[in-house]
C-alpha cells in the first residue's frame, strides 16, 4: 500500500515552513499548556480593550481641545491655574488620610474581636459589618441627611455643625468603606500561626506584649493593604461627596462638574488623569504589599484558636455592638425614609414610593435593568475571572504573559469608576469598530467586570 502523504507536503512551501515552525514550537506542550496560552492571550486582549485603550484614549483627549485639535499641555495648564484646584486636591488627600486612619482602626478592632475572641454572636456581627457591601455609596449619605440634615431628627447632636461638608463625607465614606477593610483584616488576622503565640506564652510574655510583638507584625501587611484599599476608595468615590458634601469640593465631584455641568470633556479628562495619579501610587504600594503578604504566608502554619477570656470577650462584644448599632441606625433610617409619606411634615408610613409605574416615566425598567446588569456581571465576571486566574496561576511556561496579565488585572484597582466610564465614552462613542456597543447593556457589563476585576 502507498503511505499517506504528510499534511505538510500538500501545503505551499511558505505555509509548510510555518507549519513546521509551529510544530517545533508546540512540541512538548500539553493540551493544558496550549489552553493556558490561549487564555492568557485572550485575557490580555480583553483587559487591553476594556481598560488600557479607554485610558489611553482619555489621556489623548486631555491633550486635545473640544474640537479634537492637538493642544498639548494647554488643558493641564488651564486646569492647574484654576484658583480652587489646590484646595480641591488638598481636600481630597486630607479626607483620604483621615478616613483611612479612622476606618482601619475601627475595622481592625472589629476584625480582632471576630477572629481572636470567644465573644457571642460573631456570625451576626460579621453579617452586620458586611452589610454596606450591598449598598451604593449614595445610601449612607441620604440616611445622614435624614438623621442630621436641616430637617433631620437628630441634627442637634452635631452641636451646630452642618452635616453638609467634611463631617458628612467622613461618616458616609467611613460607613461605605468599612466592609472592604474588614474583609482584608479578617483574612490577615485569620492566617496567623498559632505556634508563634504558643512560643510567646512559653516565654512568659503578657497579653499586651504578645499583641505588640506577634499580632501586629503578622498583620502588618494586611493593615497596609486595608489602608491602601480604603484610601483608593475614598479619593475615588463620587456619590457621598455629591449628596452630602455641600460646597466642599473634591476631585471626584470636580470631574462631574466639568463633564456634566459644563460639558467640558477635555478638562474632565484632565481632572480624571489628575485623580488617577494618587490611585496609581496606591496601586503600586498595594502590589508590593501583596507580594510581601504572599512571601510571609506559610502552608505549615497552624490556625490560631482563641480561648475564652471574660474581660477581653466583654470588651470585644461592647466594641462590635457599638459599631453594629450605628450601622443598623444608618440602614434603618434609609429604609424608614423610603416608607415615610412626606419627610418631615407627614410621617405616615406608605408603600406609594415603591409604585414605580406611577412615580417614574420609566416605571420598573431601571429596576429590572439593574438586576440584569448585576446578574450578567456576576455570572460572566465570575466565570471569566476564575478561568483567567487558573491560566495565570498554572501557566508557568509563559512567565512574560503571566506578568503582563497580572499587571493589567491589578491596574483596574487603581482606576476610579468615573474615570473608567469617561474613558469608555471617549473610546467607544463613535468608534467604527465598537460604536454599536455604545449605550448598550453588554458594554455596561464589560465596564463593571473590568472595574471590579481586581
Amino acid at each position: 500500500m502507498t503511505a499517506p502523504l504528510a499534511t505538510s507536503s500538500l501545503l505551499p512551501p511558505a505555509t509548510a515552513r510555518q507549519e513546521a515552525r509551529w510544530q517545533r514550537l508546540c512540541r512538548g506542550w500539553s493540551r493544558d499548556q496550549l489552553l493556558q496560552l490561549i487564555l492568557l492571550v485572550l485575557g490580555i486582549a480583553l483587559l487591553t480593550g476594556g481598560l488600557l485603550l479607554p485610558l489611553l484614549t482619555m489621556l489623548q483627549k486631555s491633550l486635545q481641545d473640544e474640537n479634537g485639535l492637538w493642544v498639548g499641555l494647554a488643558n493641564f495648564s488651564a486646569y492647574f491655574d484654576s484658583p480652587h484646584l489646590g484646595r480641591t486636591i488638598g481636600n481630597t488627600l486630607w479626607l483620604g488620610v483621615l478616613i483611612t486612619a479612622l476606618v482601619v482602626t475601627i475595622a481592625f478592632g472589629y476584625a480582632y474581636a471576630l477572629t481572636r475572641t470567644c465573644m457571642p454572636g460573631k456570625p451576626l456581627f460579621r453579617l452586620i459589618g458586611l452589610i454596606p457591601l450591598l449598598m451604593p455609596s449614595l445610601l449612607p449619605a441620604i440616611s445622614l441627611v435624614y438623621w442630621f440634615g436641616n430637617q433631620g431628627i437628630a441634627k442637634g447632636l452635631l452641636g451646630g455643625e452642618s452635616i453638609y461638608g467634611p463631617i458628612g463625607i467622613v461618616i458616609g465614606l467611613g460607613f461605605w468603606c468599612f466592609p472592604h477593610a474588614l474583609m482584608i483584616l479578617i483574612t490577615a488576622l485569620g492566617q496567623s500561626d498559632a505556634r508563634l503565640y504558643e512560643a510567646s506564652r512559653v516565654l512568659g510574655n503578657s497579653g499586651w506584649r504578645t499583641f505588640v510583638t506577634v499580632t501586629l507584625p503578622t498583620a502588618r501587611y494586611g493593615l497596609l493593604s486595608a489602608a491602601i484599599a480604603v484610601f483608593t476608595l475614598t479619593i475615588c468615590d463620587f456619590g457621598v461627596a455629591k449628596v452630602i458634601g455641600g460646597q466642599y469640593s473634591v476631585l471626584a465631584t470636580d470631574i462631574y462638574r466639568q463633564v456634566i455641568g459644563m460639558q467640558n470633556f477635555s478638562l474632565g479628562a484632565v481632572a480624571s488623569v489628575t485623580l488617577l495619579l494618587p490611585a496609581l501610587l496606591s496601586f503600586a504600594m498595594e502590589h508590593r504589599v501583596r507580594s510581601k503578604m504572599q512571601e510571609q504566608s506559610s502552608t505549615k502554619a497552624v490556625p490560631y484558636q482563641p480561648k475564652p477570656h471574660r474581660l477581653r470577650d466583654l470588651l470585644a462584644l461592647g466594641w462590635c455592638t457599638l459599631w453594629a448599632l450605628l450601622f443598623l441606625a444608618l440602614v434603618g433610617m434609609a429604609v424608614y425614609g423610603s416608607l415615610v409619606q412626606f419627610w418631615p411634615y407627614n410621617l405616615a408610613l406608605t408603600l406609594d414610593h415603591y409604585a414605580f409605574d406611577s412615580n417614574s416615566v420609566y416605571g420598573w425598567q431601571p429596576f429590572t435593568n439593574t438586576l440584569k446588569l448585576g446578574l450578567y456581571t456576576a455570572l460572566i465576571g465570575t466565570v471569566l475571572v476564575m478561568v483567567l486566574a487558573w491560566a495565570q496561576e498554572k501557566g508557568r511556561h509563559f512567565a512574560p504573559l503571566r506578568q503582563l496579565l497580572h499587571l493589567l488585572a491589578m491596574l483596574s484597582l487603581a482606576v476610579p469608576g468615573m474615570v473608567l466610564g469617561l474613558g469608555y465614552i471617549f473610546f467607544f462613542n463613535g468608534n467604527p469598530l465598537f460604536g454599536s456597543l455604545y449605550g448598550t447593556l453588554p458594554l455596561m457589563v464589560l465596564s463593571c467586570v473590568i472595574h471590579y476585576y481586581t
